[in-house]
């Protein structure tokens, strides 16, 4: 049985010790079957830093982050959903992280882990995440030089073309929306892992 957790995050800048998750978006697949969606807004710590340029491009207001639920209880709702869905007791259920440019979500994780007092997010967890954007670049190799940039959206087009990717837009929002970008994400890597 393979589990797969799809995750993004949207974040007030790039540093996960000073910066915070204000959206933490996952999507659990087995076996390629989708199980389940987690998609949440969040208030970060009390001296977070907030950076302009991650605040205009993610979009999200200060309002609706304040609004939010504080982190600790959005990460005790996000380990009762992994929780659902993975024995983290047991050796052999473990879940493959799955992002593009997975490293930078899955330290924010880890930061937010163990500002919540959780020295064991990695009890649900295969070690080797998969980068989606390391995918793209061995299948891409040839045609990254002509490519304007490798972002996701970017690639997505490239890869599975500009109508697939409008109608993920059409369908749920716009991206660096945490849940769209796992959306787009997943169906890029089942295109990447599909092609020969």
């Amino acid at each position: 049985m393979v589990k797969v957790i799809y995750l993004d995050t949207e974040t007030t800048g790039l540093d996960p010790k000073a910066n915070g998750i204000i959206q933490l978006a996952a999507w659990m697949e087995i076996d390629g079957e989708t199980k389940d969606r987690f998609n949440v807004y969040m208030k970060p710590w009390d001296g977070c830093v907030y950076t302009e340029e991650a605040m205009k491009t993610n979009g999200i207001s200060r309002e609706t982050i304040d609004a939010a639920k504080s982190e600790l209880e959005v990460y005790g709702e996000f380990k009762s959903w992994m929780d659902h869905h993975i024995n983290r007791y047991d050796k052999q259920d473990k879940a493959f992280l799955c992002g593009y440019n997975v490293g930078f979500d899955d330290n924010f994780l880890r930061a937010l882990a163990d500002r919540c007092g959780d020295k064991y997010l990695g009890s649900y967890k295969w070690s080797g995440a998969w980068d989606v954007m390391s995918e793209a670049s061995i299948k891409l190799a040839e045609d990254r030089p002509n490519m304007p940039n490798f972002k996701l959206e970017t690639v997505a087009r490239h890869v599975l073309g500009d109508d697939a990717v409008d109608e993920i837009l059409k369908r749920e929002g716009h991206t660096h929306d945490a849940m769209v970008d796992v959306v787009i994400t997943r169906e890029l890597h089942r295109a990447l892992v599909s092609k020969d």
